[in-house]
């Protein structure tokens, strides 16, 4: 156990500015019923698991099938590495604490130096805004190879797809990591999330660091994977794109021309599934952003501690769903899963 120093800080003014930390919602986690306990730390334990085997597989299926192994696949190999990180990481302390009642060992809940709410309160956020990003760099890379195909190898090799991943990885695994040091935020704990969060300490740094991370890892990713896909299905709804492929399937065409139509049915295929993985981002993240609105605004009465684990749950599930989205709109992806299950069984 931790001790760790009580904040001087009057408590009146304080459960003004983090209500979340007012002892009855710490209560509230504690005394539930033994069946409510079972009921949410089930829920969370079946997304946990889901989350992580699933993306396991998926991660697996990837790397032990070199034909997979296209700038695409590599995206989505990572896209399902986050999201089994996420699942070892702040997924598996949420469901212990929804176990337990309470957080791992005693603290304090306004500056958590216990380490597992350090770290989750700091991964958390880098790995959702990393997800967004990649789902950003997926759809430029469905961009150039519909729209501009004869730039797509020069644009997306293998080991610049790597270089481009990583150097987006640091940059938000810094700017996440900045505030807690510079003495702008701290680490809480949310009895109502059961999770940690970080916590900005003054307004004016809060709006700016916040207005920041909303615009690098929302409002860009976003615009980027809206025009897009915006010009990827407007190109393959276009009569021309159809009428090619059409003409190639019919006519007795040379292999080469054949080939390069199934290429482009097969891209096509791949840029329905990875669009229908951002559509399954987008429903999990919908409530989210909904729930967190109410309960931000909602003040007598504020937005009860089931709605709150609401956000939670949806949260956790936007890691779990993916590999279900492969297996159901990747006819090829499907068939190596199942390889991969037969493999494993071996």
């Amino acid at each position: 156990m931790e001790n760790v120093t009580t904040p001087t800080t009057n408590s009146t003014d304080l459960y003004e500015r983090f209500w979340w930390l007012v002892p009855k919602y710490f209560k509230e986690l504690s005394s539930r019923p033994k069946y409510l306990v079972a009921v949410e730390s089930t829920i969370m334990l079946i997304i946990t698991i889901t989350a992580f085997c699933g993306n396991s597989l998926v991660c697996f299926t990837l790397v032990r099938n070199p034909r997979l192994r296209t700038p695409t696949n590599l995206l989505i190999l990572v896209l399902a590495a986050t999201d089994m990180l996420t699942a070892c990481l702040p997924l598996t302390v949420a469901t212990v604490v929804l176990i337990k009642g309470k957080w791992i060992v005693e603290v304090n809940p306004l500056d958590v130096k216990n380490f597992p709410c350090q770290f989750q309160g700091i991964i958390t956020p880098a790995l959702t805004g990393f997800s967004l990003h990649i789902m950003a760099l997926t759809a430029i890379n469905r961009y150039i190879c519909v729209v501009h195909q004869r730039l797509y190898n020069q644009l997306f090799s293998r080991k610049g797809t790597c270089l481009v991943i990583l150097a987006d990885g640091i940059l938000i695994l810094s700017l996440t990591l900045i505030p807690y040091p510079a003495g702008f935020a701290n680490i809480t704990f949310d009895p109502r999330r059961a999770m940690c969060f970080t916590t900005f300490l003054q307004p004016k740094s809060s709006q700016v660091i916040a207005d920041m991370f909303l615009i690098i890892n929302v409002a860009i990713p976003m615009i980027v994977i809206t025009f897009s896909y915006y010009r990827v299905f407007k190109k393959i709804r276009s009569s021309s794109f159809r009428n090619h492929a059409v003409n190639a399937k019919t006519s007795n065409s040379p292999q080469s021309t054949a080939a390069t139509t199934t290429s482009k049915i097969q891209e096509v295929k791949i840029t329905k599934t990875v669009f229908a993985v951002l559509l399954g981002y987008l429903t999990c993240w919908i409530p989210v952003i909904v729930c967190d609105q109410l309960s931000f605004n909602m003040i007598n009465p504020r937005f009860p501690r089931q709605g709150e684990l609401v956000t939670t749950y949806f949260f956790c599930l936007s890691s779990a769903i993916n590999p279900f989205i492969y297996g159901t709109t990747s006819r090829a992806l499907r068939k190596e899963l199942w390889a991969t299950i037969y493999h494993c069984k071996k």
